[in-house]
């Protein structure tokens, strides 16, 4: 899979995995300033609209939202990682 085909991928599955438990971006980054890993509402914004993507160095940041999103594994996979 491309990288753009990863990134489209994770910004679906994103987004369903957040709607899904009735979350906004908000309440995301709020839930995730309450862990030791913390992302910004600018970058899940950002990671969602596509106007950026994650990196390997932020695996942790996407494990901590699949962690709060109850989507372990997802994510990463969908970015190939």
């Amino acid at each position: 899979m491309s990288n753009a085909s990863q990134n489209r991928a994770f910004r679906i599955g994103l987004k369903a995995a957040r709607q899904g438990v009735g979350y906004t971006l908000d309440d995301l980054a709020g839930e995730l300033g309450e862990t030791d890993v913390a992302v910004s509402l600018e970058t899940l914004t950002a990671w969602e609209s596509g106007k950026e993507a994650p990196r390997e160095w932020d695996r942790p940041s996407i494990e901590a939202i699949e962690r709060a999103l109850g989507a372990e594994g997802t994510l990463v996979e969908a970015l190939g990682w």
